[in-house]
């Protein structure tokens, strides 16, 4: 039940996500800089189809746990409702992480005000809780993927800190990078 469940939610997020969200008008007035590659464009696509598969029942060396299940999908509900929140507060601020925007403020307050990288942060929660729902070792790729997610962080922090300059500096120093008062 909760693997339908929370490979609903999954869809429901990822359809959101990508076509009401990420709205092509709110880019406008961007350009391409070296924040990213196209490997890290299709890193999410691979690592949401993996997670989908296995929710569908394809998992491997499993363990058997309802509580671990039911942790799982609270972190997939927080997570899901995190990173959309987020993307909410960026409003037109928001540009795809290989773009780049130029902004005339930052953005500190909503989620922003607890981390630097909320929607990383929730894609993280939403990797981890599935991968918990569908009782798979594979959470154990969790390290990489969250390596993954804060080296793209501090690669974006380079363009916001040219950009904001000492707002920035003063930001960083008050509020984590994806992990509220840890990290």
């Amino acid at each position: 039940m909760l693997r339908l469940l929370t490979l609903a939610l999954s869809i429901a997020w990822f359809i959101l996500w990508w076509f009401v969200l990420y709205d092509k008008k709110l880019t406008k007035g961007t350009k391409q800089k070296e924040i990213g590659d196209t490997m890290s464009k299709y890193t999410n696509f691979a690592v949401w189809g993996l997670t989908m598969a296995q929710l569908l029942g394809v998992s491997l060396l499993p363990f058997s746990s309802v509580t671990t299940q039911w942790v799982g999908f609270c972190l997939v509900v927080v997570g899901v409702l995190l990173s959309i929140s987020a993307r909410i507060y960026l409003g037109s601020n928001w540009v795809p992480g290989y773009l780049y925007k130029k902004s005339e403020h930052l953005i500190t307050n909503g989620p922003y005000r607890l981390m630097r990288h909320p929607i990383y942060t929730g894609i993280l929660l939403v990797y981890i809780g599935s991968e918990l729902v569908a009782q798979s070792l594979l959470a154990i790729s969790f390290l990489a993927f969250f390596l993954a997610c804060y080296w793209q962080g501090k690669r974006e922090e380079k363009i916001l800190l040219e950009h904001f300059g000492k707002q920035y500096i003063v930001y960083q120093q008050h509020t984590k990078m994806l992990i509220p008062f840890v990290l």
